[in-house]
């Protein structure tokens, strides 16, 4: 690629995010709340089940265009949409996802609750790999139906760092670390943890292991017991099958099961699904036909990049 096709290519991009922000600014002013917007959208929404994806990497939030992974926020913010519409009797929602942070998962299972307080109906149809946060937010559903050929499972916690001081010796290069605390550098990358440091970092993640097991428990309690699911709550994927066995999900099937599941579960007999809008991005669809997306960033774990606590698949 020579520079003049460079420049070309420079020039776009920044008139393209330049009309995106315009775009976004505009729509803000007009939809001045998501309160005023919902009620908005609401009366368009004709049908009986709302439908919802969430595929990859699930975080609070994102506005990065050069990923696959799902905002917590914008699940939630849709499925209390759904919730607060009469004509919604069900939310089915399609998971595919290896996981992602604490707090994503826990903002979508929220909503999830949300919605069965106020009588809605909601199915998960789990499809390819549904692992560790991807179970975690299927959990609450009122029926968890797996496609053939899908993993799950995965329960547990997941808190990672790597240690790079011999690399650094070898090279001669030395940190400086001036901090408030004892514990201001915990996990840094350049040195050995201690035995303190460790123990803090474990409890950590048992405490939110214990919160992924009272979940499970909280919902699934009439399914499977305490004893049954610590057997299998040790990290293991299982496949779809195994899952069904261990009682971690309801039913296997295609399409079609899941529609007459929805039938039962709402007492209809024609299923009309309603999605809610996406937000366009320009630069994003027209970025699509020039840049392999899932090739950059794609399904990339975000324990890699920063400290946190994951329900990830690893």
């Amino acid at each position: 690629m020579d520079n003049k096709t460079k420049s070309i290519i420079l020039i776009v991009l920044g008139a393209l995010i330049v009309v995106n922000t315009i775009i976004g600014i505009t729509l803000s002013v007009i939809q001045i709340s998501k309160g005023k917007l919902a009620k908005a959208v609401m009366p368009a929404l004709i049908g009986n089940v709302g439908i919802i994806d969430v595929n990859g990497i699930i975080v609070s939030d994102t506005e990065d265009f050069l990923s696959d992974y799902t905002s917590a926020s914008k699940v939630a913010e849709d499925i209390r949409t759904f919730a607060d519409t009469p004509t919604i009797k069900a939310i089915r929602i399609n998971v595919s996802s290896p996981g992602g942070t604490v707090s994503g998962a826990e903002t979508i299972v929220s909503a999830i609750e949300y919605a069965k307080n106020k009588g809605k109906k909601v199915v998960v149809y789990m499809k390819e790999l549904v692992a560790s946060g991807g179970y975690y937010i299927s959990v609450p559903a009122d029926y968890i139906i797996a496609s053939y050929g899908t993993l799950t499972g995965s329960i547990g916690v997941i808190v990672q760092s790597m240690n790079i001081k011999e690399l650094l010796d070898k090279v001669g290069i030395k940190t400086y670390v001036f901090k408030s605390g004892t514990y201001k550098d915990i996990l840094s990358p350049y040195r050995e943890p201690s035995e303190d440091e460790k123990k803090i970092i474990q409890s950590i993640v048992e405490e939110y292991y214990n919160r992924f097991i009272e979940v499970i428990l909280k919902h699934r309690s009439d399914k499977i017991s305490k004893n049954e699911l610590l057997k299998i709550a040790d990290g293991r994927i299982l496949s779809e099958n195994q899952a069904l066995k261990a009682k971690l999900i309801d039913d296997i099937g295609d399409e079609q099961k899941l529609e007459e599941t929805l039938k039962k579960l709402i007492g209809d007999e024609i299923i009309n699904y309603v999605r809610i809008p996406k937000k366009r991005n320009l630069i994003k669809e027209i970025l699509g036909t020039i840049v392999p997306f899932k090739s950059i960033g794609a399904f990339k774990n975000p324990t890699e990049n920063y400290l946190g606590v994951y329900y990830i698949m690893n």
